[in-house]
């Protein structure tokens, strides 16, 4: 059989698309199982030493660990394991939400969307807006992170 034979046979630009067909449907299973990031965030978890409660809280007098404490604890151990983080602000329907997007450098990422809730101005409070909008905002970052990551960083005050 000849080449040109061979060729008239086997249909080159199929070939290609069911190559690139293939690499998709690959492509949007690995991201579909995530499988890798799941591996990573286990083994980023059982090395996770428990973060130093840096803080107190001058309301519920709980020791909590603030935001630099927790990212200086777990960034060189999400490295380490290929994982990283992102936290951004976006709008839906006129209401803020963080969203934490955890990722891994195979691609993979999971995402939480969590509501900002403005603090209330109270009538005679003293204070600035754009601080108590800060605090909720840091606040809103470390438990959103806090959760997507299985850290811990604050003291049970549960049944107080």
């Amino acid at each position: 059989m000849s080449i040109e034979e061979i060729n008239k046979e086997i249909n080159i630009e199929t070939l290609k698309k069911e190559n690139l067909s293939l690499k998709d449907k690959i492509e949007a299973l690995r991201q579909e199982n995530n499988s890798f990031l799941y591996s990573a965030l286990s083994k980023f978890q059982g090395e996770m030493p428990v973060v130093q409660k840096n803080k107190i809280n001058s309301f519920t007098k709980s020791k909590y660990a603030d935001l630099a404490e927790m990212i200086k604890t777990i960034a060189p151990i999400l490295t380490k394991h290929g994982l990283s983080f992102i936290q951004i602000y976006n709008m839906h329907e006129g209401k803020a939400y963080l969203k934490t997007i955890l990722a891994h450098n195979s691609g993979q990422t999971i995402e939480s969307n969590m509501k900002l809730v403005m603090p209330e101005r109270l009538e005679g409070k003293k204070g600035n807006i754009l601080h108590e909008l800060g605090a909720a905002t840091t606040y809103l970052k470390r438990y959103s992170l806090s959760a997507m990551l299985g850290v811990v960083a604050d003291d049970d005050t549960d049944g107080n």
